[in-house]
C-alpha cells in the first residue's frame, strides 16, 4: 500500500527535468545537424561532443565545414607536392621542403634528389651547403646547412644512449671525453675529419680499446654527441667524414615544431595525424594542437580526417612509373600500414624486418616492385602478378632514368 502511493505521488509531480530538456531541444537538433562538420572533437560518443559544442563554442559551430576527397586526388597532390611530377629548381627546395632525406645510405640522397629535380645533383654544392646529422625519428639525415638551427632545436630528445652523449658511460668518463672531442674537433676544424683519420689521431693520443668502443661506436658514440650538441656534422659525401658546424643559435622548440609541420601539411600533404605522428616520431596528442594552430585545410576521405596547407591544384597524371629511392620520401612520409601508395601484399617486400626501406617501383599509383643497381645492371623483382605491357613499361622507364650507365634489366621473380 505505502509502495502504491509512493509511485501515485512520483507520477502527480512535475516532471522537473522537463523544461531544462525542452530548453536544449533546439541546440541539441542544430548541434546534431552539424554533427559531421566538428573536426575538433575525436571522440566517438556524441553526447560527449555535445557537452564539448555546449561548453567551448557557445551554441555555435565554430569550425570550417570539411571537404570530401577521393582517394586518387590525394595521391595526385602528394606525387605533385614532393616533385614527381614538375621538377624542383634546385636541391634545396626539395631538401627543405621535405625536412631533409633520410641518409644510411647516401646513394638514396643522390637519387632522391634527381628524380625529383630532373637531373643530377651537384654534389659540390651538396659538400658545402648541406650536412648529414642525426634529425628526425633521431636517424641519420641530409640536410641544408641554414636548417641546422631548425632541426637541432632546443629541447629535443632521441632517447640517446650513454654512450651517445658527453656524461659518463661504461667505457669513457665524461672528463675523458671532453679530452677526445678536443682532439677530433681541432682535426676536423684543419681538414682532417674523415672517420678512420679521427680514429688513428685519438689511438695515436692514447684512446684504448676499450674507450674506442664508445668513442667511435659504430651506431653513433662520441662522434653522435658532438653532432647532436651543434658543433659537429657529417660531411654531405659518400665517404664518412666529419666537418664543424658554422656557429648557429637553436630555435626554440615550439617554434620548430610549428615551421616542420608547416613544411609537412605543404609538401606532403593530405596527411592524417597518424601520418604526422609516424613521420615524426612524436605522439598525437603532442602534434594535433600544433597542427591546428596552422589552421589548415580538413578533407575526408574513406572516414579519415587530412589535414594540407597549400592550394588544392589537383594536376598530373597516376598512369605514370617512377623509381623511388631506398627511404624515399613517399615511403616515410607516411604511416606505413595505412599509406595509401603500397598495397598491403607489397609492405614487406619494401619494409624490411631489418629496418631497410628498399628502392621500389611506382606504377599507376601503387608500388608493385622493387629495384637493385648491380654494376651495369639493374634487378627488377615484382610484389605483385605483373602483366606483360606494365613490365615493359618498367622496363622502358628503367632505360629513361639510367640512361646509359645501364647496359642491362633483369627480372627477378
Amino acid at each position: 500500500m505505502r509502495r502504491a502511493e509512493a509511485l501515485r505521488d512520483k507520477c502527480a509531480a512535475p516532471d522537473q527535468g522537463r523544461d531544462q530538456r525542452q530548453h536544449h531541444l533546439a541546440d541539441f537538433r542544430t548541434f546534431h545537424s552539424c554533427l559531421p562538420d566538428i573536426t575538433h572533437v575525436t571522440m566517438q560518443n556524441s553526447i560527449s561532443k555535445y557537452r564539448i559544442f555546449r561548453k567551448y563554442s557557445g551554441r555555435k559551430i565554430c569550425t570550417e565545414r570539411r571537404h570530401s576527397m577521393q582517394i586518387d586526388d590525394i595521391l595526385l597532390l602528394r606525387m605533385n607536392r614532393q616533385y614527381l611530377f614538375a621538377p624542383a629548381k634546385d636541391e634545396f627546395m626539395v631538401l627543405h621542403g621535405l625536412c631533409g632525406l633520410q641518409a644510411q645510405f647516401y646513394g638514396n640522397c643522390l637519387h632522391t634528389l634527381r628524380l625529383r629535380c630532373g637531373k643530377a645533383p651537384d654534389e659540390d654544392i651538396l659538400r658545402t651547403s648541406a650536412a648529414k646529422t642525426w634529425t628526425l625519428r633521431g636517424t641519420l639525415h641530409l640536410i641544408a646547412l641554414d636548417d641546422l638551427p631548425l632541426f637541432l632545436y632546443d629541447g629535443r630528445s632521441h632517447f640517446l644512449r650513454p654512450c651517445d652523449t658527453m656524461e659518463n658511460d661504461d667505457h669513457l668518463s665524461a672528463a675523458r671525453k671532453r679530452e677526445l672531442a678536443a682532439i677530433i674537433l681541432d682535426a676536423a676544424q684543419k681538414g682532417c675529419g674523415g672517420r678512420e683519420e679521427l680514429r688513428l689521431l685519438c689511438r695515436e693520443h692514447g684512446m684504448t680499446a676499450d674507450e674506442e668502443r664508445s668513442a667511435f661506436d659504430p651506431w653513433g658514440g662520441l662522434l653522435r654527441a658532438l653532432c647532436e650538441s651543434g658543433v659537429l656534422c657529417h660531411t654531405a659525401q659518400q665517404k664518412k667524414a666529419f666537418r664543424p658546424c658554422p656557429p648557429f643559435n637553436p630555435i626554440t622548440r615550439d617554434d620548430a615544431l610549428r615551421e616542420l609541420l608547416h613544411r609537412y601539411l605543404t609538401h606532403y600533404g593530405p596527411v592524417t595525424v597518424q601520418d604526422a605522428a609516424y613521420f615524426f616520431g612524436l605522439p598525437q596528442r603532442e602534434l594535433l594542437p600544433v597542427i591546428e594552430s596552422l589552421s589548415p585545410q580538413e578533407l575526408i576521405c574513406k572516414g579519415k580526417i587530412f589535414y594540407s596547407l597549400g592550394d588544392i591544384n589537383i594536376t598530373g597524371d597516376l598512369s605514370c612509373c617512377r623509381f623511388l629511392a631506398g627511404f624515399d620520401p613517399l615511403m616515410l612520409g607516411y604511416e606505413k600500414r595505412s599509406n595509401p601508395f603500397l598495397p598491403e601484399e607489397a609492405l614487406r617486400g619494401v619494409f624490411t624486418l631489418a629496418g631497410i626501406v628498399r628502392p621500389s617501383i611506382l606504377l599507376d599509383g601503387k608500388i608493385v616492385g622493387v629495384w637493385k643497381r648491380r654494376g651495369k645492371a639493374v634487378e627488377l623483382t615484382g610484389l605483385i602478378p605483373l602483366q606483360s605491357l606494365q613490365r615493359k613499361r618498367i622496363e622502358e622507364e628503367a632505360l629513361r632514368i639510367f640512361g646509359d650507365s645501364v647496359s642491362k634489366l633483369v627480372w627477378g621473380d
